[in-house]
């Protein structure tokens, strides 16, 4: 889930962006490659503002803002692990 702000007719709405990430494929001999891609599944407003969001669900600025969400909650958890697995290999020095 993401947080993020949408700026439509006029107004500044902070939303809950639930979403699925879709591998993409390399592609083959007979199937052309397909990029990554974002799903989304649910777009909730704060607040309770009442709007119609359903253009958003395919809105490319938000699914792009969404697949760069994920490559960076990607990054941050390799680099969780690497941290992880320094701090044993550490502790297991200092032993």
């Amino acid at each position: 889930m993401m947080i993020t702000t949408l700026y439509t007719d006029g107004l500044e709405i902070d939303v809950d962006v639930e979403y699925t990430f879709v591998k993409g494929y390399a592609g083959d001999q007979i199937d052309p490659p397909q990029p990554d891609t974002i799903e989304i599944n649910n777009i909730r407003a704060h607040n309770h503002v009442a709007i119609d969001l359903e253009d958003w669900y395919v809105d490319e600025s938000l699914i792009k803002e969404c697949l760069t969400d994920y490559y960076r909650m990607c990054e941050d958890a390799a680099h969780d692990a690497a941290d992880a697995r320094y701090n044993e290999w550490k502790l297991r020095d200092d032993q």
